[in-house]
């Protein structure tokens, strides 16, 4: 796939992939010379990028440096969730430059406009070929959106599902949404659920999610809240069995299923909490061969679990 094939969104995420590579080898100022190179097309992810940036230069102790690309990008209209301003141990060397709380309480109060509706034009629903026997509620991983999470979970239509794929409304960035609220995460999942037509809202509920969003789907089945579910599918939660409620509903779970590859870092945790849920019916599904992203035969293994319904 050459440069000019691929999507800006792609590129992004190459770079950013490309980023996080060379900060965890510890090359970061070959990380900020890719940075400093033509970025065409990436505008939309200024502040996603000037969030990398500084915290390159603040890894290495150039707090100046890590300052002013935010403040430039600040300048342009980007924002932050002031926690990953204040509480990055990379930035943690700004506090004392001036300048730096004035730009975190002007970032905080452009996250929290941004972040005050449950905005569900960004949802998306795919319908199988005849009237559906069931609903796919589908939520993205962190920095992914709705189309994301229904690449993944679309497969499930061919099973006699209607998808539904979730956009989160929380943002710590302008392009950047995760789940971080479960209260928040629970009401938007009433919400989209809600603007559903009568005939798909009375449907049979599995809860289905990738990373954050596995978490929050597992968490979801667990608790019943907003609503009872009948199954859940979580590909490589992150979620710890510290963190998991006490199941809370009526009635076993089908399908219970956690998926994650063999080489996640995730997996160690993702085998804790299958223990845990074992004697609830859960069942783990370890993928060899495969990180932090869904096993190619994904849609079989979708299959074979919605078959069970």
């Amino acid at each position: 796939m050459t440069g000019d094939s691929i999507s800006a969104l792609e590129k992004y995420r190459e770079l950013n992939a490309t980023i996080f590579r060379l900060y965890a080898a510890d090359r970061q100022h070959e990380a900020l010379a890719l940075l400093d190179e033509p970025l065409p097309g990436l505008e939309p992810w200024r502040a996603e990028l000037a969030h990398l940036r500084a915290c390159l230069h603040g890894s290495v102790g150039e707090h100046q440096e890590a300052l002013e690309a935010l403040a430039a990008a600040h300048a342009a209209g980007s924002w932050w969730d002031p926690r990953i301003l204040v509480e990055d141990d990379d930035l943690a060397g700004l506090t004392e430059f001036e300048g730096f709380g004035a730009l975190v309480e002007s970032s905080r109060a452009r996250w929290e406009h941004a972040n005050e509706s449950l905005d569900r034009s960004g949802d998306r629903l795919a319908l199988p070929a005849a009237p559906p026997r069931g609903l796919v509620v589908a939520l993205h991983g962190a920095e992914e959106d709705a189309d994301d999470a229904m690449a993944a979970w679309r497969p499930a239509t061919s099973r006699g599902f209607a998808v539904l794929a979730v956009r989160s409304s929380q943002r710590t960035s302008p392009n950047y949404r995760t789940w971080p609220d479960a209260t928040r995460a629970a009401a938007e999942i009433a919400d989209a659920h809600r603007s559903l037509g009568e005939g798909l809202r009375h449907l049979p509920v599995v809860a289905a999610g990738f990373s954050a969003g596995g978490r929050v789907a597992l968490r979801w089945a667990l608790t019943g809240d907003p609503q009872q579910v009948a199954g859940v599918i979580a590909v490589a939660p992150a979620v710890s069995a510290d963190d998991l409620p006490r199941p809370g509903v009526d009635g076993a779970l089908l399908p219970a299923l956690l998926v994650v590859g063999e080489d996640d870092d995730l997996a160690d945790d993702v085998g804790e909490v299958a223990s845990k849920l074992a004697p609830d019916g859960f069942t783990l599904d370890v993928v060899p061969g495969v990180g932090h992203c869904f096993p190619d035969d994904f849609p079989e293994r979708l299959a074979a679990a919605l078959d069970a319904v």
